[in-house]
C-alpha cells in the first residue's frame, strides 16, 4: 500500500475513513466508517473523469491537503469495487454478466480509452479507466483475463476460454461475451465436446524473434492451414519439437504464444504435473496426460525441462529401473500422440542429456536451437514492448538496445516495466526519455546480482 493521502478518521460528508483498500499513483480506495467506500483522485485525474463523462462534478468533494487538491466522492452499497489489477474475480453468471454490461456501458461513453487498469464499480455500472504507464489490452483480453481468474486469454478464443471457465457453460460464457459488445468468434464445433481443427486466422507473430517465428509457420501453422494439400504429399500433422538453448532464452514464451495462437487444450507435463515419488506412479501420470491430450485433439502437450524426464537411460546417474521404465512411456506414446493430433513440444536447457532414442527422426523430428537474442531481435521485441504502453512520439531506444543484445528477453521486459514505474512515480501519463535513460541506469546497476538485492 502507498502512503495515504488523508489521515485515517478524516471526515468526509459526514463519513469517517477507516482503512484503505487499494491504491496506485494517482488514486485511492477507501472503507469508510459506515462500510460505504470513497474514491480519491488528484485534481488531474478526476478532471479527466469529468471531461469524458464518467462522473459530474457536482459528485466530487474538493479537498486541499498536504499542498495537494485531492476530489473524493463516496459510493454506498455492497457492490463490487475495485481496481482490475486486483485478484478479485466473478463467482457467478451474475458476476460476470454485471461486468460485461459495464465494460458495454463504458464503451458508449468512451469508445478508445484502453480500460486494463480500470476500477470496476458494480452500482454505476462502468469501468472507469485512469491512464495509468501500464502494458495496454484489448477489451477481450480485459474480460478474457477477468473471467479465468487472471490467465492469459482472449475471449477471442473461444475454445481455450470456456475451458477454463468451467463453471459456466458456453451458452451462458457466449452471452457473457455478447453483453460486453464483443465479437463471439465461435462455430459448429465450439458447441461440442469435440475440438476444432486449425482455424485460420491473422497471421502468426513472435516479436524479436524472426527465425523462430518462421519455422512455426512453416513447419507448424502451414501445414495446419493447409491440411489437404499436405495430406496427399504424405504430411498428416506436424512433428513434434524440442526447443533448446541456455536458460533465460524465451523458449517457454515461445511455445506459450504458439498454444494461445492456436487456441488448442493445452496439457502441461513438469514436475508439478508428474512427479512422484512412488515407482510407477510417473509412468502413471504420464499415460494419463497423453491419454487426455489425445481425447482432446488436436491439442498441445508441452514438456517442461524434459532432459529431467527423458534423460539418457544409459547415464549411471539415471539408470534406474523406474527410469527406464519412465523413458519406455515416452517412446510409446509419442508416435501414438502426433498420430492423434497431438502436437508435442519439449523445452530443454540440456539437449545433450535427452536420450538418443528421443531425438531420433520419426520422434522429436525438429531440434531447434533458440539463442540469445541479436541487436535486431532485441530490438523488435523493444518496439513491439513500448508500442502497448503510453509514450512520448520520439524515444531514443538505441542505448537501451545495445545493453540488452545478447542478454534473456526477460530483461527486455524488466527494462521497460522500470522505465513505466519511474514514469508513474514522477506523475507521468507515459514513458519519456528521461524515465527510459532512467531504468537504463538502474538495469546498468542491477547486472551485478548484490546491487538487486533488497534488505531491510
Amino acid at each position: 500500500m502507498r502512503d495515504s493521502w488523508l489521515p485515517l478518521q478524516y471526515n468526509i460528508d459526514a463519513k469517517k475513513l477507516e482503512r484503505q483498500l487499494y491504491a496506485d499513483a494517482k488514486w485511492q480506495i477507501y472503507e469508510m466508517n459506515d462500510g460505504s467506500k470513497s474514491i480519491l483522485a488528484l485534481k488531474d485525474l478526476a478532471e479527466k473523469w469529468i471531461e469524458k463523462g464518467f462522473l459530474d462534478r457536482t459528485v466530487f468533494q474538493s479537498i486541499n491537503f498536504g499542498g495537494q487538491t485531492i476530489y473524493a466522492f463516496n459510493i454506498t452499497g455492497g457492490e463490487f469495487l475495485f481496481p482490475l489489477n486486483d485478484s478479485i474475480y466473478p463467482e457467478s453468471l451474475d458476476d460476470a454478466l454485471a461486468f460485461a454490461h459495464a465494460m458495454h456501458r463504458t464503451r458508449t461513453i468512451d469508445g478508445e480509452t484502453p480500460l486494463h487498469d480500470a476500477i470496476y464499480i458494480e452500482k454505476l455500472s462502468f469501468l472507469l479507466p485512469t491512464w495509468s504507464v501500464s502494458e495496454q489490452k484489448e477489451d477481450a483480453q480485459v474480460l478474457g483475463e477477468w473471467l479465468t481468474s487472471g490467465a492469459n486469454i482472449s475471449t477471442d478464443s473461444f475454445k481455450r476460454l470456456s475451458n477454463f471457465v468451467s463453471w459456466m457453460n458456453k451458452d451462458a460464457l457466449q452471452q457473457v461475451i455478447r453483453t460486453a459488445g464483443l465479437e463471439c468468434h465461435m462455430d459448429e464445433h465450439d458447441l461440442s465436446d469435440k475440438s476444432p481443427g486449425f482455424q485460420e486466422k491473422k497471421p502468426f507473430s513472435l516479436p524479436g524473434r524472426p527465425a523462430l517465428e518462421t519455422f512455426f509457420n512453416d513447419y507448424i501453422i502451414d501445414i495446419l492451414a493447409h491440411q489437404e494439400r499436405y495430406k496427399k504429399l504424405g504430411i498428416e500433422f506436424p512433428s513434434a519439437v524440442i526447443l533448446y538453448g541456455p536458460p533465460g532464452c524465451g523458449k517457454t514464451f515461445a511455445a506459450e504464444k504458439l498454444v494461445a495462437y492456436l487456441d488448442w487444450p493445452c496439457h502441461v507435463i513438469n514436475s508439478g504435473s508428474i512427479g512422484s515419488p512412488y515407482i510407477h506412479d510417473t509412468s502413471k501420470k504420464i499415460n494419463e496426460i497423453f491419454n487426455k491430450a489425445m481425447e482432446d485433439a488436436p491439442s498441445v502437450i508441452l514438456i517442461d525441462e524434459m532432459e529431467a524426464y527423458v534423460s539418457n537411460r544409459n547415464d549411471e546417474n539415471s539408470g534406474s529401473k523406474s527410469h527406464i521404465e519412465e523413458v519406455g512411456e515416452f517412446l510409446r506414446l509419442i508416435p501414438k500422440a502426433v498420430e492423434s493430433k497431438v502436437l508435442l513440444i519439449g523445452m530443454t536447457n540440456y539437449l545433450d542429456m535427452i536420450d538418443p532414442a528421443i531425438k531420433r527422426r520419426g520422434r522429436f523430428e525438429h531440434l531447434v536451437e533458440v539463442g540469445m537474442p541479436s541487436k535486431e531481435e532485441v530490438r523488435a521485441l523493444i518496439e513491439a514492448l513500448l508500442k502497448k504502453l503510453p509514450m512520448a512520439n520520439e524515444l531514443d531506444i538505441e542505448p537501451l538496445i545495445e545493453k540488452m543484445t545478447g542478454k534473456p528477453l526477460s530483461d527486455c521486459s524488466s527494462a521497460i516495466r522500470e522505465a513505466a514505474r519511474i514514469a508513474a512515480k514522477a506523475g507521468k501519463d507515459y514513458i519519456d526519455q528521461e524515465s527510459l535513460d532512467a531504468a537504463l541506469g538502474v538495469v546498468a546497476r542491477d547486472d551485478k546480482e548484490e546491487e538487486r538485492k533488497i534488505g531491510f
